[in-house]
């Protein structure tokens, strides 16, 4: 039989076998489906595997080929194992020149060898065995490093070819799987946190909620992380030896991330508080506010005060800009006249007119000057009353010595030009 016959019929058996999932028959309840293998946690890197060709041992060869094709299928989709694809396998051998037919047989040290040249840390080998309706798979696990057999799966009924290609491959699959898990050594691992309910991720695997019990965990570290909504996360590498049992009870914190805000008011100096409490005049940047809503409250002595509601996000900056509107202040009127008159008025030092005068005034201390020259100045601080006016009738004090200067200056000019006069009468 060709090389091309042998791979068309065990495609065929291969679509055979995928057909007959679909049609579930009667016949096929006979034999049980196997429970899935349940892997350790934490498992960071697989064994990696490869499957060599069966040994038909009365079967016909088309079949036992097909079978190991369904083998592969079945341990590819196995947690923690890397299975070396056949046609890569075939790959490396052929560049390597070699065969496992002519060169292995049963050798163990040969095994290892083609182990090592495939780059995998485990080899799948055995044989099927077939005697009119009877059929057996034997299977063994060889550890490539130390050339020893670490597992083996078994398998027999009185089936037909259907039931052998459509269960036998699964249920030997699981057996493996459950052989190479059972190498891996292992502890359990205990989480709880305060508050409870926190998520736990190991190894960047979200595994469940505290308080959570892990009962086959692989020793080793690992990173295991906590979080909960408003809540820091709590992550850190823990130690989980074997055979025993590994606690932690991690307290979370609660999040501190706020939120800012930068305060701009027209016109500045402004008092600004947040929900009530006093944080001086604007412009201002309040940082750490919690996130939510909060009350603005700016007053100004001048201005009417405003109440504002603000929502602040964590990690954001907020800009809040607001223009107070100015109160109307009472004002007053102010009469003013004295003797002399014509004197120059002035308040808080800004030129008002001259006397007599009407003056519209804030009804606040106000600081009125009054100006003649030959008068000594006259100052008071007056306050209008919005109810009534204020009349003012000063009288202005002769200055004593306002001539004593101009005096001087016109008999110092008198004496100069007599000089003068006198000089150009000798010549």
């Amino acid at each position: 039989m060709s090389k091309r016959t042998i791979s068309f019929f065990r495609t065929l058996c291969v679509c055979l076998m995928v057909f007959s999932f679909a049609l579930p028959a009667p016949a096929l309840a006979r034999i049980a489906q196997p429970a899935a293998p349940q892997a350790p946690v934490g498992i960071q890197q697989p064994v990696s595997l490869a499957v060599l060709e069966l040994a038909p041992r009365g079967a016909d060869p088309v079949l036992t080929a097909a079978f190991s094709d369904l083998l592969r299928i079945h341990l590819r989709d196995q947690a923690g194992v890397r299975l070396l694809e056949r046609v890569r396998m075939d790959d490396i051998l052929k560049e390597q020149h070699f065969q496992l037919s002519t060169h292995c047989g049963d050798s163990e040290s040969c095994l290892q060898e083609t182990g090592r040249m495939l780059g995998v840390q485990r080899l799948v080998l055995g044989a099927v065995h077939q005697i009119d309706g009877f059929f057996s798979a034997h299977l063994h696990l060889l550890d490539v490093a130390s050339a020893q057999m670490t597992g083996a799966a078994t398998f027999q009924c009185k089936c037909s070819v259907e039931e052998m290609l459509t269960r036998v491959p699964q249920a030997l699959a699981a057996q493996l799987t459950d052989a190479i898990y059972a190498e891996m050594p292992t502890g359990q691992l205990r989480i709880d946190s305060t508050p409870s309910g926190a998520e736990v991720v190991l190894n960047q695997q979200l595994m469940g909620r505290t308080p959570l019990h892990l009962p086959q965990v692989i020793a080793g570290e690992h990173t295991l992380l906590l979080r909960q909504a408003n809540y820091q996360v709590n992550q850190q590498k823990i130690q989980v030896k074997p055979s025993q049992v590994a606690a932690f009870n991690l307290a979370l914190l609660e999040e501190r991330r706020g939120g800012s805000l930068n305060v701009h008011i027209t016109p500045p100096g402004a008092q600004v508080a947040i929900n009530g409490k006093s944080h001086g005049p604007a412009p201002l940047v309040l940082d750490a506010l919690p996130p939510g809503l909060h009350q603005v409250t700016v007053s100004h002595p001048d201005y009417h005060s405003q109440l504002h509601t603000v929502m602040v996000a964590a990690g954001q900056v907020k800009n809040f800009e607001t223009r107070l509107l100015p109160k109307k202040k009472p004002r007053g009127t102010l009469y003013l006249d004295l003797v002399p008159s014509r004197a120059s008025v002035y308040v808080n030092g800004v030129y008002q007119g001259h006397t007599p005068v009407m003056l519209m005034l804030d009804a606040e201390p106000q600081q009125l000057t009054l100006r003649r020259p030959g008068y000594a100045r006259w100052e008071q601080q007056v306050k209008v009353d919005p109810a009534q006016s204020l009349r003012l009738n000063p009288r202005l004090e002769k200055d004593e010595n306002a001539w004593i200067l101009p005096s001087v200056i016109f008999g110092s000019v008198a004496v100069l030009l007599a000089h003068l006069f006198m000089s150009a009468e000798r010549q």
